[in-house]
């Protein structure tokens, strides 16, 4: 009821913003500058619609939707190849259905469910179709994600009971020997990069509120932040 609330509020608020004194009759109000049939008005180049402020002026960078057009960015674009190279450098795309599978396999997933959700998942995330002669998806569906998440939450498993004899980091435990807990170095080796206090605080509260299911859903979570872009 109170998400229809306030979707309701939300509808009432855009449809009030909308309204105005102005008659049903009436294009641009009684101003002769908001009249868009004022020969004046047409003529005026603050209304054509060219200028820095509005969206299609021609001295516009394409590449830069954030407007950034500093001296600083391009000589620091111009230093990768320039603007449209940096936008591919910094671009989002998914992990390839082979990186996936070396992934988890580095880390301990062998077998199990795991590995045979991601073979039979092949399509739906987005591997290619060489029948249609088509590549691989550069960038995740929601259907690949949703199946993306529910590799790796089974593959959550296999990496708290292999990840001390996987390839990636042979030795190193992801949870503590009574389990109540996470270790740093477990984390840093699943997500790639040095883990914070903060990683391990999250992810210990997760055991805390779920003793039986927390530390698989911690995992998960982290493997996907490894994995993607989130």
């Amino acid at each position: 009821m109170k998400r229809i609330t306030l979707a309701l509020f939300s509808v009432l608020a855009i449809a009030a913003a909308g309204c105005s004194n102005e008659g049903s009759d009436e294009l641009g109000g009684s101003d002769p500058a908001k009249d868009p049939n004022n020969r004046e008005t047409a003529r005026n180049p603050e209304n054509t619609g060219t200028g820095p402020d509005h969206m299609n002026d021609p001295s516009a960078d394409p590449t830069n939707s954030n407007g950034d057009n500093t001296p600083q960015k391009v000589e620091n674009d111009n230093k990768v190849g320039g603007a449209d190279v940096a936008s591919r450098l910094h671009a989002c795309g998914k992990i390839s259905y082979i990186g996936l599978g070396a992934y988890l396999r580095a880390h301990g997933v062998t077998g199990g469910a795991a590995m045979t959700a991601y073979t039979q998942g092949a399509q739906s995330l987005g591997t290619p179709n060489y029948g249609a002669r088509a590549a691989e998806a550069p960038f995740p569906s929601a259907a690949a994600f949703a199946k993306q998440f529910d590799i790796l939450t089974l593959a959550s498993t296999d990496i708290i009971a292999n990840l001390k004899t996987s390839t990636a980091c042979p030795g190193v435990d992801i949870l503590s020997a009574d389990a109540k807990s996470f270790n740093k170095d477990g984390i840093t080796c699943i997500i790639g990069v040095p883990a914070t206090d903060a990683h391990v605080a999250v992810a210990n509260q997760a055991i805390a509120e779920n003793p039986t299911d927390g530390a698989k859903i911690a995992i998960a979570a982290l493997l996907l932040q490894a994995t993607s872009c989130q």
